[in-house]
């Protein structure tokens, strides 16, 4: 298959996840998250704000909070450049071009890639050797090699899965992928 479309179908996988399905799932990637080893050494994380079906990772706010680490989001200077954004409080948020809630640059701390100990990464498809597809920018494959002490780990539902995902050259192999069924360790 072609990266359209697995993208296609990734995209109508995660979004096929609804109800008390989803919450239920969500509450179990993210207990997943909390209980791994790369959360358990972080200090600094990289998390995400859920945008078109991606699972949503508010239960990992609260843990964190509780836990002492410290949570950055992603910004997009442009179309290319992602930074990471530690919020100052409630209202350092705001939306993007897309439509997206992000730190706003002003009101919020700027992370240096190679200070984050974990990032939680979205995607739209991955399969069982960690490989991932995103939604084809490259914003993420990008940013993420910056990310040298990182543990990255992907975040799915099990209904985005492929059998195979093809790779270019500057895909990033993902540590592992956690989805609602379990964890997903690089090959």
């Amino acid at each position: 298959m072609d990266k359209e479309t697995i993208r296609k179908l990734g995209k109508q996988g995660r979004k096929s996840v609804r109800g008390e399905a989803r919450m239920l799932f969500q509450e179990a990637i993210c207990k997943q998250i909390r209980e791994s080893e790369a959360y358990k050494k972080a200090s600094i994380i990289l998390s995400y704000q859920a945008f078109g079906g991606e699972v949503e990772l508010d239960a990992l706010k609260a843990f964190a909070k509780e836990d002492g680490k410290q949570l950055a989001f992603p910004f997009c200077l442009d179309k290319t450049t992602m930074i990471a954004l530690i919020p100052e409080s409630e209202e350092s948020w705001g939306e993007d071009l897309y439509g997206m809630k992000v730190p706003l640059l002003e009101k919020s701390k700027r992370v240096d890639a190679a200070d984050i100990d974990l990032v939680l990464t979205p995607l739209v498809a991955f399969d069982e050797q960690c490989h991932r597809t995103g939604m084809g920018a490259g914003i993420y494959d990008r940013y993420l090699p910056q990310c040298t002490k990182a543990t990255i780990i992907g975040i799915a539902f099990e209904a985005q899965k492929m059998e195979s995902i093809p790779t270019d050259q500057h895909d990033v192999t993902l540590a592992h992928i956690i989805s609602e069924k379990g964890i997903y360790n690089r090959k």
